[in-house]
């Protein structure tokens, strides 16, 4: 039987699942489930599954709080530039 928890586009995907939307879960919270869950399926969680699931969560928490940042953020507005003013040779 192969497990899905082995591929890396799986587990990808259970992490932004598990990050995604979710704003009442700190890091600690969402790390410790997701190891629950691939070791409820794979039996153990080596080194590297803990290393792709710290660097995953941390990604997507990153990339939410950039979002919000952005969202509620003032709208840019460009504005032209004065223009300057020359100085005549003799003033120099």
């Amino acid at each position: 039987m192969r497990h899905l928890c082995c591929e890396p586009d799986h587990r990808t995907r259970l992490i932004i699942f598990a990050a995604r939307g979710q704003t009442m879960l700190d890091r600690e919270t969402i790390e410790l489930t997701l190891i629950q869950l691939i070791s409820n399926d794979k039996g153990n969680v080596n080194g590297k599954d803990l290393l792709d699931i710290r660097t995953g969560v941390a990604m997507v928490l990153a990339a939410k709080e950039r979002h919000r940042q952005r969202m509620s953020g003032q709208d840019y507005r460009w504005k032209k530039p004065c223009p300057r003013r020359r100085q005549s040779l003799s003033q120099r």
